[in-house]
Formats: C-alpha cells, sequence, structure tokens
C-alpha cells in the first residue's frame, strides 16, 4: 500500500490524499498525475525476512509498524528482524518513487526562484483561518511584487509596490528544519514602512506561499520539494490581441475589493473585453477571432460560489457552444515579460474545480440556486439593431438566460468549453523558450487539459499574442 499525500495545494481538482494498493503499485502511477503527490507511508513486504509479513513505513515520523504479537518474545525477534535489515541497506535514495515529488531536508541546490504567488484565499471559508485569509485578499488586491535578481541563488527577492508606489525590496532565505520551512527575512531600501511591513508579515505563515525556482524545486504547503518534471508539451494555446485593454486589471471599478460589475464594458478591464469582444463562433484555436461584434447570451457569474466569472451561449453549425469562462489579470504587462507559474496556479485551480457544471443539467441547477440568493446578475442577449441591421448586446435577466439553457434539451447537441483568459503567457516567448518555468507550467496546463477532457468537454486557454 502506498499513501500519497499532494503538494498541489487544497481546493484544487485533485484529492488531498489518497491510497494506492495491490502488487507493485509504485508501477501504477501516472508519470503526469501523480508527480505533485509526495509519499506520506507505504506498507510492504518485508524482503528476505523469514515470514511473508508486512511492514509500514512512515519517513516523517520516523515511525515503523508490524502488526500485533502474540507475546514479547515474538515482539523482540520481529524488532530485531526489522533493524538488521535496515542496517544492512547500504544505499541511501531521496526519491525512490522518481515519478512523485519528495521533500528536501536543506538549501543545497535550491536555485533562481523565478516565480511568487500565494494560496488563493477564497479556499478558506470566512470562518476558518479568518486572519490567514484577510492577509492574503489584502496582499493579492492591494499590492504588487516581482522577483529581482539576488545575490545568494536560494533567496528569494521581492521587490514591492502599492498603488503604482514602490514600498521596497524584501529578501527572503528559507531555513529548513525537520523538513519544514521558515523564513529569514532581511529588509532592503524601504520607502512606506507601514506597507512594507503589512506585507513581510506573509512570511510568517509558510504555508500560504508558493515559489517555484528554475532548479525544478517548489515551495509548497510549508516544505521545499524537488519534482523531476517531465516533458510533456501544451499545444493547447489560443492566442489573442488584448487591444488596448488593461491585461492588470481584471473587473471594472476602482477598487479591487468592491468591482463595480454594472460598468462591465464600459471600461478596459479583461471583463469589459470578454463582454464587448468575446465571439463563441469558432470551431479551432487557429484562426481565432474576438474582435467581431459578440452574439449569443452572456452571464456574468462572478461571485462567492462562482460556476465561472463569464458563462457564454451561442448556436453555432448546428451545436449548442456553452463556455465556461474564467478570467485573470496577468502579474506584469511588461513586453519582456517571462513565463509565470503562479499566474495560472490559481485560475486554472478555479477553473477545474467547477467542471462538473460542464453538465448542462447540472449547470442549470446550480444557476437557479444561485438565482435565489442573488438574482441580480448582470446579463446580455444580442439582437439586432432592426435600424442599423447590426447586432449587440442588450440587457436581460439571470432568469431569462437561465430559461435559453433549459430549452437547449430539445435542439441539438451540446458543446462544452472550458476557458481561461490569461494574458500574462506572451506568445513569441513561450514559443522561443526552452526553460524549467515552460515545463513546469505546461504539466500545469495539461493536468487541467486532461481533466477537462475527461468529462467529453473542450479545454482552452488565452494567451497574449502581442
Amino acid at each position: 500500500m502506498l499513501w500519497l499525500s499532494g503538494i498541489h495545494g487544497r481546493g484544487n481538482f485533485k484529492a488531498d490524499t489518497k491510497v494506492l494498493s495491490g502488487d507493485s503499485v509504485a508501477d501504477t502511477l501516472d508519470p503526469l498525475l501523480d508527480q505533485s503527490y509526495m509519499m506520506s507511508a507505504v506498507r510492504t513486504e518485508l524482503w528476505q525476512a523469514s515470514t511473508k509479513k508486512t511492514i509500514g513505513i512512515n519517513p516523517f515520523k520516523s515511525s515503523v509498524w508490524r502488526g500485533p504479537c502474540s507475546d514479547w518474545a515474538t515482539f523482540e525477534s520481529r524488532v530485531i528482524e526489522i533493524l538488521n535489515i535496515l542496517h544492512s541497506n547500504k544505499s541511501n535514495v531521496d526519491n525512490p518513487i522518481s515519478i512523485l515529488s519528495y521533500p528536501v531536508s536543506d538549501c543545497k541546490g535550491l536555485q533562481d526562484a523565478c516565480d511568487f504567488s500565494l494560496v488563493d484565499y477564497e479556499f478558506f471559508s470566512d470562518n476558518e483561518n479568518s486572519n490567514k485569509r484577510r492577509l492574503i485578499e489584502r496582499i493579492l488586491t492591494e499590492f504588487q511584487f516581482e522577483i529581482v535578481p539576488s545575490a545568494l541563488p536560494e533567496d528569494i527577492s521581492l521587490k514591492i509596490s502599492k498603488n503604482s508606489q514602490e514600498v521596497g525590496t524584501i529578501k527572503a532565505r528559507p531555513i529548513i528544519k525537520n523538513y519544514k520551512v521558515s523564513f529569514e527575512t532581511t529588509d532592503s531600501d524601504i520607502k512606506i514602512k507601514t506597507s512594507y511591513d503589512a506585507f513581510k508579515r506573509i512570511f510568517d505563515h509558510p504555508e500560504i506561499i508558493k515559489c517555484w525556482f528554475e532548479s525544478g524545486h517548489a515551495i509548497v504547503n510549508g516544505m521545499i520539494f524537488k519534482t523531476g518534471y517531465r516533458d510533456v508539451s501544451f499545444s493547447g494555446y489560443t492566442w489573442a490581441d488584448y487591444e488596448n485593454y488593461n491585461i492588470l486589471k481584471e473587473k471594472p471599478g476602482k477598487d479591487p475589493k468592491k468591482p463595480e460589475l454594472d460598468k462591465i464594458g464600459q471600461e478596459k478591464s479583461l471583463f469589459c473585453w470578454v463582454k464587448n469582444r468575446w465571439n463563441g463562433k469558432w470551431d479551432e484555436n487557429t484562426p481565432f477571432n474576438t474582435t467581431e461584434n459578440p452574439t449569443g447570451w452572456l452571464l456574468c457569474d462572478d461571485g462567492a460560489g462562482e460556476k465561472a466569472d463569464f458563462i457564454h451561449y451561442v448556436h453555432h453549425n448546428n451545436e449548442h457552444v456553452i463556455s465556461l469562462i474564467h478570467v485573470k489579470a496577468a502579474k506584469d504587462s511588461s513586453p519582456n515579460r517571462k513565463i509565470s507559474v503562479g499566474a495560472h496556479d490559481i485560475v486554472l485551480s478555479q477553473s477545474v474545480k467547477n467542471i462538473r457544471s460542464c453538465d448542462r443539467k447540472k449547470l442549470v441547477a446550480d444557476l437557479k440556486i444561485r438565482e435565489k440568493t442573488n438574482s441580480n446578475k448582470m446579463c446580455w442577449e444580442s439582437k439586432t439593431d432592426n435600424l442599423h441591421g447590426k447586432e449587440s448586446y442588450q440587457q436581460t435577466t439571470m432568469s431569462e438566460f437561465i430559461k435559453k439553457m433549459e430549452s437547449l434539451k430539445d435542439n441539438g447537441s451540446v458543446r462544452t468549453r472550458v476557458v481561461v483568459v490569461q494574458p500574462h503567457t506572451r506568445k513569441s516567448y513561450y514559443t522561443s523558450t526552452l526553460s524549467n518555468t515552460k515545463k513546469q507550467l505546461d504539466v500545469l496546463l495539461v493536468s487541467a487539459e486532461n481533466a477537462v477532457n475527461a468529462l467529453g468537454c473542450e479545454f482552452h486557454i488565452i494567451g497574449s499574442d502581442t
């Protein structure tokens, strides 16, 4: 038997833990999907033992279990037998099952932090770890941070800003004790002390920090893991020109904590881009065009318990096309920005977390429940202007959208798409780099694609063409 614990974080589309049993269970592991798990314990047959009994080992608790004994002499002989086997082993292997991730006991080999993020605060309930939730929410909505070069390879150096004002630079050095990570911070060039101290608090909670290194290491769940990322290639990117829309701004309004959803379509946020530019009348991701007049139905489902940021419907080529659209702002708008695993980590988890909504009947049932608590969702239906003969969106109600979804059952086949809008990734850089960061991102994307395809749905991620 093999006990596995996930390092992909809570709320992900994968199980937090799982147990496998059978003969040679290590051979049954999926080289792609299971590399985000670590071995927490194992029970195996004793090698070269006098009896065909099994032994259990939990290396993180330094514990061994063998089963009940009828008397003291039996217990004593079994203990001696186990100790002799352990003593006779001369080879130490850090990763006995190479497919799995494994925690490291020191920072040796840790090199070049390339991406930094925090866990998604929405995975904490309102009354669970509320202080951590509020801290993460504040940092992600009020601050901007980017990794800058550091003198030592294992150090994480972050340049912090708030409201376009530079706050300072902080250096965090990971320290490992008994596999658990803590951080030793060094202040540098502090310009706004109160904001700096507020940001610095995240390093008191290593379990909320995610950081990726070019050496293949990752800080997740308060430990540092080394994963031998498989050379898988993701080919499903769709590239779009976001024109003059602000790829750093997700929702309309001045305060990120209080989006003004009634202004969707009136500003230059990514939500406005979806409302003004999204067109579902295409079959392949190339050629892809979002600059046509929007058509069909569009519902903004943003908020706690959302199925997607937007749900779009259009009739195309005798098929009903339903798109569950998840939107995430880029971490950087520089024309020289590199790949960011963190920019995709949260939104991919959110998109796959709700893949059960790919079933139309389940989607309709969930929307009916949400309508009872919030019937004021922004919703639009495209109609033709009789005067100019041009199709454009006109506001309608969530109730009408639900009626439209219910009517599809008697009229043609349904094609469902899960769409992630994340303009951080640039086509020119992504298609030319061979960095380890790209490998990490590709593993994340292929895993999400496999989960979505398993339900008979399409997976599309929209990057930036310029």
